[in-house]
């Protein structure tokens, strides 16, 4: 079964925006499909952009990142692409701490308020062998159409471990459009799992154990068909000087907004940090329109 959207073809896209009731965005899709039954059966976010997607910017696959320096508590700042900032070799071997900034479900399939779940994947140092630890953490929040979900500075990871070359994330946002999932869910609701994983304070064996509770969660909710993941990336924070198009490690806020790079200029955008929004840098009453989630990185502080 697929689980991402961007594979469903047109004709799956249609189904599932029907099984889950959203039949504002059935009847563009229909509509299209009419208009040229040969792209029926062509992946969504293979379609070109046309009039009748100006809605489902959830099709897409890309991202683009940006970065926002630390310390930045009042007026406007700007937002760096994270491909131009500079390392900050201290973090090399050293703990840190991944918070949620937040999360914004600014084009969600469906329509109204939005179940989802956050699933994050990292690296947590070396094991005896020399390889590295995969752990994750997995969260369901509550969030409307064009709003962000009712979160700020909540902890990922806490003493995450840096290995040499640096941090890589994977991160996936899963719909959720099952109600008979809410039983398998209330596990995230323990303290452990709010709080995020302590990885300063967990052997190795306990982080092994949650993080294959949560990839158990995770398989089982996928596999309910009206459960899909809307935005999936990859982000590598290297600790390397060598030129090229690479994001880098450094305490501050990362962006990972759902939208071809094309589409946006980080120059047109600004932090508010009044409203703790991006917002368009010539009118701020304009937020940016597109799915986006921020994570805060903080060197970690021993008790």
């Amino acid at each position: 079964m697929k689980t991402k959207i961007s594979d469903l073809t047109i004709n799956e896209t249609i189904n599932y925006l029907q099984e889950i009731g959203d039949k504002k965005n059935v009847e563009p899709l229909e509509s299209l499909v009419q208009e040229d039954p040969s792209l029926a059966n062509l992946k969504i976010s293979e379609v070109k952009e046309t009039i009748h997607l100006s809605r489902a910017t959830w099709r897409g696959t890309e991202h683009t990142f940006g970065y926002i320096r630390p310390g930045e508590k009042k007026g406007l700042h700007p937002i760096l692409y994270a491909g131009s900032i500079e390392p900050d070799i201290s973090l090399k071997n050293a703990r840190v701490d991944i918070l949620l900034a937040g999360i914004y479900t600014m084009n969600y399939p469906g329509w109204g308020r939005h179940n989802i779940l956050l699933q994050f994947y990292t690296q947590h140092g070396t094991d005896a062998k020399g390889k590295p630890v995969k752990v994750q953490f997995q969260q369901k929040y509550v969030s409307k159409e064009n709003e962000g979900a009712g979160v700020l500075g909540n902890f990922i990871f806490t003493g995450l471990k840096v290995p040499p070359s640096g941090l890589d994330f994977e991160v996936n946002v899963i719909n959720l459009s099952n109600e008979e999932d809410e039983a398998a869910l209330t596990v995230l609701d323990s303290e452990v799992i709010r709080k995020g994983l302590d990885l300063a304070h967990t052997a190795l064996s306990g982080l092994e154990t949650i993080s294959r509770l949560g990839e158990g969660i995770v398989k089982l909710v996928l596999t309910r068909n009206r459960n899909k993941i809307v935005q999936s990336f990859h982000l590598g924070l290297n600790l390397t000087h060598v030129q090229g198009p690479l994001a880098r490690l450094r305490e501050g806020t990362f962006l990972a907004i759902q939208c071809r790079r094309d589409q946006l200029d980080w120059s047109d955008w600004v932090y508010d940090a009044h409203k703790g929004l991006v917002v368009l840098q010539q009118d701020t009453s304009v937020r940016l329109p597109y799915n986006h989630i921020l994570f805060t990185v903080i060197k970690h502080k021993e008790d």
